[in-house]
């Protein structure tokens, strides 16, 4: 079979290829609540109708808390770094780009499918803490020219499988202008994320077992 590396493909062929990989590792497994550590890659870039924008890639690590509600819910907030940004060509052809470290707060709900299999959506604040523009050789910190808060909302596809190992697929669109004083651009954050997981701290059993359908 030939090796797909997501990575190194397309942002809505990544999404696809992700989701088929997810599918395919899904084992059937009642998962636990508890508390857990994750990481993984992203691809983010600032959105404007004005700014042509190219994607951008990066990487996010954190700690995350599955709650479970009953046989099918589960709430999972989450405390994240993220090392985001974006690429702009300029109309003379100019290329700069703007890498950006945030903390993140999303807080999603998932939906079980089957014992393991998930559809996951939910709320995502980011905190701005640093940002940096780099055009050519020259860099410079351009922190005060944003927003420090971040607000969107989240959509994604969840493996949590056995022993622990849980795996993510999500996509973020954001809902606030990032720039500060500004009257023309109005770039919103998007980003594509895959992560896997482990709950280090299993809380309690589901007591009851989902249903493979």
């Amino acid at each position: 079979m030939e090796h797909i590396n997501v990575f190194t493909m397309q942002p809505k062929k990544a999404v696809l290829a992700a989701t088929l990989l997810l599918i395919g590792t899904s084992t059937l497994h009642a998962q636990r609540s508890g508390l857990g550590l994750k990481g993984g890659a992203m691809m983010s870039r600032m959105d404007s109708e004005v700014l042509r924008s190219n994607w951008l890639p990066g990487a996010l690590i954190g700690a995350y808390a599955p709650i479970g509600l009953g046989a099918r819910l589960e709430v999972q907030p989450e405390l994240l770094v993220a090392a985001m940004g974006s690429r702009f060509e300029g109309s003379d052809g100019s290329n700069s780009q703007v890498r950006t470290l945030s903390m993140l707060v999303p807080i999603s709900v998932k939906w079980f499918m089957g014992n393991t299999f998930n559809l996951q959506g939910g709320i995502q604040t980011g905190m701005l803490l640093l940002a940096e523009q780099q055009a050519g050789d020259e860099r410079l910190n351009t922190t005060a020219n944003y927003n420090s808060i971040d607000f969107g909302f989240n959509l994604g596809l969840g493996i949590d499988m056995r022993y622990g190992w849980d795996l993510g697929l999500r996509y973020y669109n954001g809902m606030t202008p990032v720039l500060r004083e500004d009257d023309r651009f109005y770039p919103k954050n998007q980003a594509a994320q895959i992560t896997a997981g482990y709950r280090m701290v299993q809380l309690k059993r589901s007591r009851t077992v989902r249903k493979r359908y």
